[in-house]
């Protein structure tokens, strides 16, 4: 079993495996563990070709940090087979939501939009879930009322760029999920985006009806309900929905692939946006008869929505469904909230009898004239709050419908005034808080920091806070910061956070450093530090500034001075190596010694190039501590693994002390992802006879193999020729932002040195070699940045281009020898000074020299 992480208890168990919770011991935090094949389950054969893959995919599957996908921690190998470490997530699945009562529209929405842009960023890193199903969907519910969606266990993931066909046989895990599975994947055809747009089509049919849109008693029955597209359309269940948004979600679930939206953007770009109201005609674009799915049972023929045609809606929320039936068995679908319940007619308690003395009328008559003239009054008050609330409606729509929008600080008080109402819809929200991010005019800058200072509503100062972000308003970072401290949850804390790091300048380290003296989770202790470093690494770094950061550590311990110590190791200075060998020289033996020892440990896991290697190696082989050993051989197995302008043999030899220096077996792991990054002759022998009879033979196989792929794929390139991000890879510890944006062919999102692209090619002819990045790039400040080739540094610097749409190419400095024939390996990778965003990266030109 892994030592480093405690299994707590099992929260899950499904046909190819477990889920448990476990406790990681390096970083103190609960997490989520799931095995995928184990020894009891399958040969050793089978458990070892499932690990092998887990860790090729690995990387590929922890670059999908996404707002709404659950975030892949770890990914590892023990006695018992392979394993995935990812966040605990404390909520429910959609299955279970639904069971309490169906989505209302409002709600329905929102998931939409959260699980669609979920499968846009995994279809832009081309990655296809084929597990889709309500309980792979989880439901965290806020303080405030709100949730957040996450699509969760990619355990049947495939990474592909091309079609695929199924694999899986596993009756069992067949069972689970038979429900959701696209025709396709029951013919064994090749499998694509389009594949999770049919799964993810019948989660929200479920989620609004209650029940299954392709039923059946026994498994042959269900799967021909989908091969014979027999469905109920979704409009007959709920006519209390939008009808165009019935039928987008039938349009998911067309029987015929090419049918169905070509990926997550087009089904996202043709949701109906302002949905008609129920029974209305919907406004819908038709495709030709022969191209629309027909249902051969109910006889319906799905059409294509067209983006954004449905007339404004004039009404929100769902009405109640009377009855749905669910096989035998009725299901109410209630609407969310109360409504009053009508009681009977009591008992007639006029006179008794003609007798009675005749009432005086007058003051009846009056106080009926007095309560008329206020209902008048109060009605004429609501004619015209009513008029002014659709006028204000209208102006924001107007807005947000323009693609370059223009208005003044009162526009700027419209929009904050949506995102604070309580009646305010979900999409209107979400409208009002696009709008201040693009809205253009004079004034409008100095009213959103105003309003941000202003505001006592949580959501309106995230909202506010993003906005500010998005602009780049740097003196809204104090406003951000009090958001921060008033925020109700740490999602919306984190969100506020991603916002300050864009913007965050030296004036602002003494709040940003005093904040991380406080009591914060992990997450959001990590996210303080990595702000604070961004800050440094925006401009040149001078040694009185680390002085002053160093000075610190003398009046801290505990959390605060781990992350002192980080944030210095990330620095890299002399200065800063300089006193953690002092540290790690001192025997004195004294506690506050030992513990100051222990928390300079942390400095190591930040450490940003090689230099550091030396001191690492003396530490382990001095220390007699094992906790300081398992830390610290960590540090160098990860210090050894970036990119670094030096030969491949002093690489070889320095993965080689690290994989002697590792006390689990596990920990060395990105060693042989580095050799899987390195391909050649020298690594292959490596791999071939480095291993053979030890506790890494099985990962050297699978490593072997993935490098001879690699070796297959890589293009041969004449000059004048760019390697094409579709063609390279994201790389490095922390690839949290960049992806691939498979519109554009384009890396983008790089914010994070410890990120990084690399290139497998050949060469056609032999020569002297340079390059160039063609890059866009609008942040202000610059980037430098080095392209790493056969060992040679080739370093650069970003140029400003005038949007993101516009690519120039930046001119390396130097050039390289190469030979046709070998296969050579390109890193490009940020050095020096760096902002928080840095370049998107649309290819690497090869030019003569």
């Amino acid at each position: 079993m892994n030592q480093r992480y405690e299994i707590r208890e099992e929260i899950g168990k499904g046909g190819l495996g477990a889920v448990y919770k476990a406790f990681d011991t390096q970083l103190h935090r609960e997490v989520a563990m799931k095995r995928v094949l184990t020894t009891e389950r399958a040969s050793e054969e089978e458990v070892q070709a499932a690990a092998s893959k887990l860790i090729a995919e690995a990387k590929t599957l922890s670059s999908l940090n996404h707002p709404n996908i659950v975030t892949v921690f770890d990914v590892g190998q023990d006695e018992k087979g392979g394993f995935v470490v990812m966040e605990l997530l404390k909520g429910e699945t959609l299955d279970e939501t639904v069971a309490r009562g169906v989505l209302t529209q409002d709600d329905f929405i929102e998931v939409v939009y959260q699980t669609m842009e979920a499968l846009l960023a995994a279809q832009a890193s081309d990655v296809l879930h084929r597990d889709l199903k309500p309980t792979n969907v989880m439901v965290i519910w806020q303080p405030s009322g709100k949730f957040q969606t996450k699509i969760l266990d990619f355990g049947l993931a495939k990474f592909s760029k091309a079609p695929s066909v199924q694999t899986m046989d596993q009756e069992d895990a067949v069972m689970g999920s038979i429900y959701f599975m696209a025709p396709e994947q029951f013919e064994r055809s090749e499998l694509d985006t389009r594949t999770d747009l049919y799964q993810i089509g019948c989660v929200y049919y479920h989620a609004l009806t209650g029940q299954y849109p392709f039923r059946g008693e026994t498994a042959p029955q269900v799967m021909n309900a989908h091969l014979q597209h027999r469905v109920t359309p979704l409009d007959k269940l709920r006519p209390d929905l939008s009808p165009s948004i019935c039928q987008w979600v039938m349009w998911l679930i067309n029987r015929e692939m090419e049918n169905r939206p070509e990926d997550a953007r087009d089904a996202l770009a043709r949701f109906p946006r302002n949905p008609e109201p129920p029974q209305a005609e919907p406004v819908l674009q038709a495709i030709p008869v022969e191209e629309a799915a027909e249902d051969a049972t109910s006889g319906v023929q799905v059409v294509l929505p067209s983006a954004g045609a449905a007339p404004p809606r004039v009404v929100t929320g769902s009405a109640p469904v009377s009855q749905a039936r669910t096989g035998s068995q009725t299901v109410s679908h209630a609407r969310t909230g109360s409504h009053p319940v009508r009681g009977r007619r009591g008992p007639h308690t006029g006179p008794i009898s003609g007798n009675a003395p005749k009432p005086n009328r007058l003051p009846l008559i009056l106080s009926l004239v007095s309560v008329g003239i206020i209902l008048l009054s109060f009605v004429g008050f609501l004619i015209v709050k009513n008029a002014r609330e659709a006028a204000d409606r209208d102006r924001i729509k107007t807005l947000a419908a323009v693609e370059s929008p223009s208005g003044t600080a009162e526009d700027v008080e419209l929009a904050v005034k949506f995102l604070e109402s309580r009646d305010a819809t979900g999409l209107e929200k979400r409208i009002a808080g696009d709008l201040l991010s693009v809205l253009q005019g004079a004034g409008v800058d100095s009213a959103i920091v105003s309003a941000l200072q202003n505001s006592t509503d949580p959501y309106a100062r995230l909202v506010l806070s993003k906005a500010a972000g998005e602009r780049g308003l740097s003196e809204a970072v104090p406003a951000m910061m009090d958001a921060f401290a008033s925020a109700t949850n740490d999602a919306q804390k984190t969100e506020i956070l991603f916002a300050v790091r864009r913007l965050a300048t030296r004036e602002n380290l003494p709040a940003l450093l005093d904040t991380i003296g406080t009591d914060l989770t992990l997450n959001l202790r990590m996210m303080f530090e990595n702000i604070v470093i961004a800050v440094y690494r925006r401009e040149p770094l001078q040694n009185a500034q680390v002085q002053e950061l160093s000075s610190r550590l003398t009046t801290t311990s505990g959390a605060e001075r781990q992350s002192l110590f980080r944030i210095l190791g990330a620095l890299g200075t002399r200065e800063v190596q300089a006193r953690l060998k002092n540290i790690f020289a001192a025997k004195d033996g004294t506690p506050e010694s030992v513990e100051k020892r222990k928390d300079a440990v942390a400095a190591f896991q930040r450490w940003p190039n090689r230099s550091i290697l030396p001191l690492l190696e003396s530490i382990l082989l001095e220390t007699d501590n094992s906790t300081e050993k398992t830390v610290v051989s960590r540090a160098y197995v990860r210090v050894s693994t970036l990119p670094a302008a030096v030969p491949i043999e002093e690489k070889i030899t320095t993965w080689e002390k690290a994989i002697g220096f590792v006390t689990r077996p596990n920990d060395a792991q990105p060693i042989f992802a580095a050799m899987i990054e390195n391909p050649g002759p020298q690594v292959r022998k490596v791999l071939e006879e480095g291993f053979e009879g030890s506790s890494f033979a099985g990962i050297a196989k699978a490593a072997k193999q993935q490098m001879e792929s690699n070796i297959k794929e890589a293009p041969v390139l004449t000059p004048g020729q760019k390697l094409t991000p579709v063609q390279g890879e994201i790389s490095g510890e922390n690839a949290s932002g960049a992806f691939l944006s498979q519109d554009a062919e384009t890396f983008i999102g790089w914010n994070s040195p410890s990120a990084w692209f690399v290139w497998h090619f050949k060469v056609k002819e032999p020569g002297d070699y340079g390059f160039s990045v063609l890059q866009s790039y609008v942040q202000e400040g610059t980037s430098e940045f080095e392209l790493i080739v056969n060992g040679t540094s080739l370093p650069g610097t970003s140029q400003t281009t005038p949007s993101e749409t516009a690519f120039t190419k930046v001119k390396l400095d130097g050039s390289v020898a190469l030979e046709p024939g070998v296969i050579y390996t390109a890193t490009l990778h940020a050095k020096g000074v760096t902002q928080p965003r840095m370049m998107d990266v649309q290819g690497i030109v090869l030019e003569k020299r």
